[in-house]
C-alpha cells in the first residue's frame, strides 16, 4: 500500500496539537493500522511526537508491548470515541512510567505481566516518557 494510503485511512487528529494522552492514543491505534496493512508508520510517528527519538521511542515500547503481552493487543480504529481495556492499560501505563511510579506500574500489570516482562516494559516506558516528556506533561496538566 502506498504511504498515502496510510494517511486516507487515519487521517490526523484535529486539532493535530492535542493534549498527549489523544496524541499517544492516535499513535498506538495508527502504528497498529499501519501494521496490519503492512506501511510503516515512522514518518507520520515522528509529525506526531515532534522529533525522532520519541518516535523511536515508541517504536520500542510497542515492540516490547507486542513480544510480552499475553494476547494481540487490542486497539480500535483512530476514529472510534471509546478505549479498549489494553488502549485504557497504556495509557495508565505511560503516565505511571512517567512519574517513575514503579510501585502502582507493577500493581496495574501483575495480573497481566510477570515481573520480567513489567521489568522490560517499564524501561522501555520510561525510555518512552522520557523523549517525549513535554508531550506527556500535557496530559498531567490536561
Amino acid at each position: 500500500m502506498p504511504p498515502q494510503r496510510l494517511a486516507e485511512l487515519a487521517p490526523a487528529p484535529a486539532p493535530l496539537n492535542a493534549i498527549g494522552p489523544a496524541r499517544i492514543l492516535y499513535a498506538l491505534r495508527l502504528a497498529g493500522l499501519a501494521g496490519s496493512n503492512d506501511v510503516d508508520p515512522h514518518r507520520r510517528l515522528v509529525d506526531l511526537f515532534g522529533g525522532e527519538a520519541p518516535a523511536r521511542a515508541f517504536r520500542v515500547l510497542l515492540t516490547v508491548m507486542a513480544q510480552i503481552w499475553p494476547d494481540p493487543i487490542c486497539i480500535f480504529r483512530p476514529c472510534c470515541p471509546r478505549l479498549t481495556h489494553d488502549e485504557s492499560t497504556s495509557l495508565s501505563m505511560l503516565e505511571l512510567a512517567r512519574m517513575h511510579d514503579r510501585q502502582r506500574f507493577d500493581t496495574l500489570l501483575a495480573d497481566l505481566l510477570g515481573s520480567d516482562a513489567r521489568d522490560c516494559l517499564f524501561a522501555a516506558a520510561v525510555r518512552f516518557a522520557a523523549s517525549a516528556d513535554d508531550l506527556l506533561n500535557q496530559q498531567s496538566s490536561a
